[in-house]
């Protein structure tokens, strides 16, 4: 499954029922994070409605195999500052 294709929440819903086993491989934190940037852009979270906000979270566990807390942090960081995701060199948690 390309997640390029993923651009609604049609899709993400349709990618959650799937059954196929997830194997995406980031070489660094770097790509991760610039993943969920892209995919929180490219969905429109900041402007969704809750339910489509939790499917979002949902896809993104799925796809980065981080935590609910780890990515309810990093999302709230993103909502923030979403400009440091994109300048962003290293992470120091």
């Amino acid at each position: 499954m390309e997640t390029d294709r993923i651009t609604s929440i049609e899709d993400v819903e349709n990618f959650l029922q799937g059954a196929e086993k997830v194997d995406f491989s980031f070489t660094r934190k770097k790509e991760k994070y610039q993943f969920i940037s892209d995919a929180l852009v490219k969905l429109k979270y900041h402007i969704t409605a809750k339910r489509n906000k939790i499917l979002i979270k949902r896809y993104l566990e799925k796809v980065t195999n981080y935590s609910k807390e780890q990515l309810k942090r990093l999302i709230r960081k993103w909502g923030h500052t979403q400009s440091y995701w994109t300048n962003c060199i290293t992470w120091q948690f």
